[in-house]
């Protein structure tokens, strides 16, 4: 009941800073609020359109929250790239917040590698996403506050090696068919050869012994 009553609370507040919007569409608090609500909803649009406003304040502009909370948006409208700009761009402003880095990883691991159509190029992703997971443990450190985050962190980055071991094991798996293949090949190649040479030889043979059947044929006979 109590998460019905918080998303209730949620809806009217979203309610209230839209008639904010209507009177003022560049009030900067309402649209950060629309924004901050809208990503709590999965709202991505509407929280990309209420954060551009926002962030034009120029006394926004270095606002952490909603530079991060841009990324955010930006990654859930599959703009990975910007997603990954907002992202840095936050982590600068803010060096001591782990999660920058925590949400860079989520990027990389989830998103950026589901792009890419082979397992070197999902490796390279996949070793970028680990350093910004590592990254965050480092800087969100042993305390209760990120315990949870820490803990999916260092589990994805297990993840990440066992999928590396996988790349290695495919590799040389393929590698091996490939080999085999080849082999069968060669054999199967040999073999042609070998019956060809054959039917050669016999065919050769057939034409020496006609040739001398036909020089018998052509000798006089001796009178008995």
């Amino acid at each position: 009941r109590s998460l019905a009553d918080a998303r209730r609370r949620s809806i009217e507040a979203l309610k209230a800073f839209k008639r904010a919007t209507t009177a003022k569409a560049t009030h900067t608090d309402a649209n950060l609020n629309i924004a901050f609500i809208s990503i709590r909803f999965r709202d991505y649009e509407t929280a990309e359109k209420s954060l551009d406003i926002a962030l034009k304040d120029p006394k926004q502009a270095k606002n952490f929250e909603a530079v991060l909370a841009m990324g955010v948006a930006k990654r859930g409208l599959k703009k990975f790239a910007e997603a990954e700009e907002y992202y840095v761009k936050a982590s600068k402003l803010n060096g001591k917040d782990p999660r920058p880095h925590y949400n860079l990883g989520i990027l990389q691991h989830e998103h950026v590698s589901a792009t890419k159509d082979d397992s070197k190029a999902q490796e390279a992703v996949f070793k970028v996403a680990k350093t910004h997971y590592a990254k965050f443990v480092s800087l969100a450190g042993g305390g209760k506050k990120w315990k949870t985050l820490v803990d999916d962190a260092k589990g994805r980055m297990l993840v990440i090696d066992d999928a590396i071991v996988a790349f290695r094991t495919a590799e040389k798996m393929q590698a091996e068919a490939e080999r085999l293949e080849a082999l069968e090949k060669k054999q199967q190649a040999e073999e042609r050869k070998r019956l060809l040479d054959m039917e050669k030889a016999a065919e050769a043979e057939a034409a020496a012994a006609e040739k001398a059947a036909a020089s018998d044929a052509a000798k006089p006979k001796e009178e008995p």
